[in-house]
């Protein structure tokens, strides 16, 4: 039977205190979501990729298609919703795009709490949700205009739907996570793992069941599996239709794998989380523990209060994501302990977690790609800090352990610089504010011709300038007829290539492209600089006054020979 809120016996409250806690949980991440929602804007270059695709297919003017290669940043859900959304609000402002992504923070919160309430329980779901909504680091991506605030609200509710259909043995709940794994992979590319994921999760109960539980339960992973592909199947077909097919899109992926460096790539991540770890994801112990306590009442005592401020101060010492992980491996080896009627369930997160913990640190270590581990960790680690607060100790050891770790800790704090080097709701209008001094620079109404900001593009084209997108310069001819005078800007990206390719190759054999001034970038959001440059080197960029990012603008008064 399917387990349900008034029925589960291990959820205290029933229906009321789930809708209870949907309300706090959901309006918990909100509101450290919105903050200063006024002065979010694009910088990154993959933002700017899926605002101007998103403002082409809303029939903005001065558009001509998608973004070129579009098939190699993402498949169409994200920019196709925005889209949509802009249509829908008769605007092309990229406040929709974060809009969504908040939307689908938010989202991803409430999902972690529904998967893991169904999987540990209450007490743990609540807690793992908590320690997603408190993240600095999710909050930093939840307000980026990009696909992985809505990629990992689908995917855990895919697995959710997964481990429901299983539990309940329902056909309709196999459908449904066919959608929401096809509407995963119609995000990310990746989006098919959470059906691998699924697989994975119910290998135990397939070994261990009867020839007719088998049947069932491949047919239900069939069903799904015919679903999520046939939702993707038309992304597919177009994106075979383009240059070099699908195959292409492959081979861009397979770039970034390379398993020889997973040391190297798991210390990348430990450092970018590091940078990004403020002081609520630092104080999360205190609220998870709070949510402990009111759902198990015996959990208010000296006991329970001393693990907190143990997992706190150990949290200082170690980084949060260092604990969360530690916490996860804890949680992992209590529920292989368990047993009972929630086995398979259990599977499900371990599953969860295992994938991510592989394939994570083979691909590039760019930040935004932890998410998923994030979550997966977090549910392990809601059940690792309920087993914690909920341990029974003779009166004279209940502050023993907590006191010994606190003591660790402290040693290890005493040499740590605490104090936080990003911040998730800094202002991000430093790019919009240069596209901005572009126009101006430029003048007249001359096409503008830009290399490698995306960003810049869709700005100067919500300022009403014909302006156009490229990788190098000489594509500049794709839009730009011979003879026409027309001016090209160049970021950091285009300053940064070296070669016959080059900007600087191209502007020494073009002397007729003249500087016409700089739109000076003073900052940038974290979300951009963690790709740019390493930790450290975001950390001096922070300290120093830099002009990386400034914007030049040359003016070509006629085409090359």
């Amino acid at each position: 039977m399917a387990t349900t809120p008034a029925a589960d016996p291990e959820v205290p409250g029933g229906r009321r205190g789930f809708r209870r806690d949907l309300v706090l949980l959901a309006a918990a991440a909100l509101a450290f979501r919105v903050i200063v929602f006024g002065r979010l804007g694009i910088d990154h270059f993959d933002e700017g990729a899926y605002a101007m695709s998103a403002a082409a297919i809303a029939g903005a003017e001065g558009t001509r298609g998608l973004y070129p290669l579009q098939q190699l940043l993402s498949p169409p859900l994200y920019f196709g919703a925005v889209a949509g959304l802009m249509v829908l609000f008769g605007s092309t402002s990229a406040a929709i795009a974060f809009g969504l992504s908040i939307a689908a923070g938010v989202a991803s919160v409430v999902a972690v709490y529904l998967a893991g309430r169904h999987w540990f329980g209450r007490a743990a779901g609540g807690a793992a949700a908590l320690a997603v909504a408190l993240s600095d680091y999710h909050i930093l991506y939840s307000r980026a205009g990009l696909t992985d605030a809505l990629f990992l609200a689908l995917f855990v509710l895919a697995l959710a739907a997964f481990a429901h259909a299983e539990d309940s043995r329902s056909r309709r709940m196999a459908a449904l996570a066919g959608v929401l794994t096809g509407l995963a992979w119609n995000t990310k590319y990746h989006g098919w793992l959470a059906g691998v994921i699924a697989i994975g999760a119910l290998v135990p109960a397939f070994l261990a069941g009867t020839a007719r539980e088998r049947r069932a339960m491949a047919l239900r992973i069939g069903i799904a599996g015919a679903i999520a592909g046939a939702l993707f199947l038309p992304w597919f077909l177009y994106v075979q239709s383009l240059e070099g097919g699908y195959s292409r899109v492959a081979s861009q992926q397979a770039r970034f794998l390379n398993p020889g460096l997973l040391i190297q790539h798991t210390l990348g991540q430990l450092r970018a989380q590091l940078y990004l770890e403020g002081w609520t994801a630092r104080l999360a112990p205190l609220a998870l523990a709070g949510w402990i306590a009111v759902v198990h009442p015996p959990a208010r005592r000296t006991g329970a209060l001393a693990w907190a401020v143990a997992l706190t101060v150990l949290g200082l010492a170690l980084g949060a994501t260092t604990l969360l992980g530690l916490l996860a491996v804890l949680g992992a080896m209590i529920l292989v302990r368990r047993h009972g009627r929630r086995w398979t369930l259990h599977w499900f997160g371990l599953a969860f977690f295992a994938v991510f913990t592989v394939l994570t640190p083979v691909y590039a270590p760019y930040p935004r790609l932890l998410l998923p581990w994030l979550a997966a960790a977090a549910l392990l680690a809601g059940v690792a800090v309920e087993w914690l607060l909920l341990l029974e100790f003779p009166a004279r050891g209940r502050i023993i352990a907590p006191a010994a770790l606190v003591l660790a800790a402290g040693i290890l704090i005493a040499g740590r610089d605490l104090r936080p080097a990003a911040v998730p709701w800094r202002a991000r209008e430093q790019l919009r504010v240069a596209a901005q001094e572009v126009n101006r620079i430029a003048g007249a109404s001359e096409a503008i011709v830009v290399l490698g900001e995306p960003g810049v593009v869709f700005y100067l084209r919500r300022l009403g300038r014909t302006a156009w997108h490229v990788d190098r310069p000489e594509e500049a001819l794709r839009y730009v007829s011979p003879g026409t005078p027309y001016y090209l800007v160049g970021g950091i990206y285009s300053r940064r290539i070296r070669g016959p390719r080059s900007l600087a190759a191209w502007l020494e054999e073009h002397p007729e492209g003249v500087v016409a001034g700089t739109a000076h970038v003073a900052d940038m959001s974290d979300v951009r600089l963690l790709e740019d440059f390493s930790p450290e080197g975001a950390r001096r960029f922070r300290r120093e006054a830099r002009d990386d990012y400034d914007l030049r603008v040359y003016h070509v008064n006629r085409m090359a020979r």
